[in-house]
C-alpha cells in the first residue's frame, strides 16, 4: 500500500526528473550517496567526491528541499529529512522507478572508488606545506585543516575502507586499494594523524587484511 509520504517522495522526484531529464543518473548518484554516506557532507563536498559539476549538482539539489535538508550555507551538510526516505529509495516496491532505485552495495562500491580516486589525487606529504608549526592534534591545526585537506578528502580518508567492506569489494594484489596504499600510505597516515584518527587507521589496515591475501607481498604495512 502506497503511503501519503511515499506519494510525496514520488511527486518530488518525478518533478525533478521532468525538469532535468538528462541528469537522471546524476540525481541517482546524489540521492544514493546522501542516504548511504557514513557522515553527511555539504553539497559542494559531495559533488566533488562524486566528481560532479557543482553547478549541475546544486541545480538538482534545489528541487529536493522536500526530501533533503539543503542549507543555504554551503558549509553545512546535506541531511535526509526523514529516515523513511532512505528505505523508500532502496525498496523497489516503494520507489517504483528502477532508474532511481538505490542498491546499497553498488553505491558503497562507487563511493569506495571515488574515495580512493580523490585521495590519490589530493593527498601529499606535509599536508600543511610547511605553513603550520604547532604540535600534532593542537586545536589550531583544526582551523587550518579544512583549508589544506577539504572535507571530501577528510571523509575519504576516514571512510574508504568502510565503503569497500559494505560494497563487498574484494582486495587483490593489483586492486586500486592496494595501489593507493603502495603510493600514498605515509601521506594517508599523516592526514589521519592530523585528524587524530591514527587508531582508526590501524583498525582500517587490519580490516583490509581480513578482506585480502596480500600480507606476504606487502610486509611493510599489512
Amino acid at each position: 500500500m502506497t503511503t501519503t509520504q511515499d506519494k510525496v517522495y514520488k511527486t518530488v522526484l518525478d518533478r525533478v526528473i521532468l525538469l532535468n531529464p538528462r541528469h537522471e543518473s546524476m540525481l541517482k548518484d546524489l540521492l544514493g550517496s546522501a542516504v548511504i554516506l557514513e557522515t553527511p557532507l555539504p553539497a559542494r563536498s559531495l559533488c566533488r567526491l562524486l566528481q560532479l559539476l557543482e553547478a549541475e549538482g546544486f541545480h538538482l539539489l534545489d528541487g529536493l528541499h522536500a526530501v533533503l535538508y539543503v542549507p543555504d550555507d554551503l558549509a553545512e551538510p546535506l541531511r535526509v529529512h526523514d529516515v523513511s526516505f532512505r528505505t523508500y529509495m532502496s525498496e523497489e516496491r516503494r520507489c517504483g522507478n528502477p532508474s532511481l532505485l538505490v542498491e546499497p552495495k553498488q553505491i558503497h562500491r562507487t563511493l569506495a572508488t571515488n574515495c580512493v580516486t580523490i585521495m590519490s589525487e589530493l593527498l601529499k606529504q606535509d599536508v600543511f606545506g610547511g605553513e603550520y608549526t604547532g604540535t600534532l592534534g593542537a586545536s589550531a591545526a583544526g582551523s587550518q585543516l579544512d583549508r589544506f585537506l577539504p572535507l571530501e578528502v577528510q571523509y575519504a580518508c576516514i571512510n574508504w575502507v568502510h565503503h569497500l567492506q559494505n560494497g563487498h569489494t574484494g582486495v587483490t594484489m593489483d586492486s586500486p586499494a592496494i595501489n593507493f596504499l603502495n603510493a600514498h600510505l605515509l601521506d594517508w597516515l599523516e592526514a589521519m594523524g592530523w585528524m587524530q584518527k591514527i587508531t582508526e587507521a590501524i583498525d582500517m589496515i587490519v580490516s583490509l587484511k581480513s578482506m585480502s591475501h596480500v600480507r606476504s607481498a606487502y610486509p611493510n604495512w599489512v
